[in-house]
């Protein structure tokens, strides 16, 4: 197990602006701050860029979804679309929607969904207009903060129940008696819909949203991430643990007293950020030995953050961790520190295409 400090310079991403005349090939990031800033980050071997910013309201409650050649952001009532490659608005009029956003889903059927907390919004991903709008204290109730996923054609929507609705008009098509409306979060992949619940895990069969798999924990699932043939899901106070995506067959389990804030599954690796900011990776095959009351050896363990981690990404072959206002580029491989970005506000949201 590597034990690793992050030392490198801070570097403003707004003083990158034009640094170079032709940006680095590496991986892109879309990233937005507290401050109202939506910016595309070109990741090199030895320097990044801001390729541009956009200005979006300033808030705590930022999300970014990008897709394709397009970014869907939103920040507090606002939501805008841009274009991943220039950064300029692909809506003519600026979208306020009256209604505090808490996700972003889609797009399906041309469609991007914006989650609020009275209301759920369909928007035109062309034009931003709204194409359909539902009531969540009259037409859908009990619906979670947040937990929406729109991939595969569906738009799953949790809560008690859980619900998969048209996405082109918002009709409820089937749903799934949950008995918890506060899901913290929910994921399509691979057919299926996994969301965390009060009690446990569930998968849940996109059609029809019968159950595939259920599998019982001591309290909330908090966070939950799918890549390929694994669920990695973390409970409140109780570790993190993995499963099988296709049986939900256990595959191991760590630091049971444990509160993580984020976690994520790639190229062999289970990553786990705590609730002090650490952040773990584990071998995915060596994980499947480890219980939640014992000992279980990372990877590499990056444990200097002194801040709330508010976003984790995952663009291989990097890490991106999010504390505060620091954006730390991490080796997925080994832990290895490869550079710090300081921004404008705390980094609450980064996506990777």
């Amino acid at each position: 197990m590597r034990r690793l400090a992050l030392l490198a310079l801070l570097i403003p991403l707004t003083a990158c602006d034009g640094f170079f005349d032709d940006p680095p090939e590496g991986a892109t990031l879309f990233v937005g701050t507290d401050a109202g800033e939506i910016v595309r980050l070109s990741v090199g071997e030895e320097e990044s860029t801001a390729l541009w910013t956009s200005e979006i309201e300033a808030s705590a409650t930022v999300v970014v979804l990008a897709r394709g050649g397009d970014v869907f952001a939103s920040s507090g009532q606002e939501v805008l679309a841009l274009d991943a490659e220039t950064g300029d608005a692909i809506w003519t009029d600026r979208v306020l929607l009256g209604d505090t956003v808490t996700n972003l889903a889609g797009p399906v059927e041309g469609l991007v969904f914006a989650l609020a907390f009275n209301n759920l919004f369909a928007l035109d991903s062309g034009t931003g207009e709204i194409a359909w709008q539902k009531d969540l204290s009259f037409d859908l109730t009990d619906v979670s903060d947040g937990a929406i996923d729109a991939a595969e054609g569906s738009l799953v929507l949790g809560g008690s129940p859980i619900r998969r609705l048209d996405p082109t008009n918002g009709d409820v098509l089937d749903s799934y008696a949950s008995g918890d409306s506060n899901i913290r979060q929910l994921r399509i992949a691979g057919g299926r819909a996994v969301a965390g619940l009060a009690d446990g895990l569930v998968s849940l069969n996109l059609q029809g949203l019968g159950e595939n798999w259920f599998i019982a924990t001591a309290d909330q699932v908090d966070n939950v991430a799918v890549d390929g043939g694994t669920v990695v899901y973390s409970i409140l106070g109780g570790g993190i643990a993995a499963a099988s995506a296709s049986s939900g067959a256990a595959q191991g389990a760590a630091e049971g007293d444990e509160i993580f804030q984020h976690v994520a599954a790639a190229e062999g690796l289970l990553l786990g950020v705590r609730a002090d900011g650490a952040l773990s990776a584990w071998d995915e095959g060596a994980f499947a030995s480890c219980t939640a009351a014992g000992e279980c050896a990372t990877e590499w363990l990056v444990d200097d953050a002194n801040a709330t981690a508010h976003a984790l990404e995952v663009a291989d072959p990097d890490v991106f961790l999010a504390n505060g206002a620091v954006l730390s580029r991490i080796g997925l491989a080994d832990g290895s520190d490869l550079g710090r970005w300081q921004t404008e506000g705390a980094v609450v949201a980064i996506d990777a295409p």
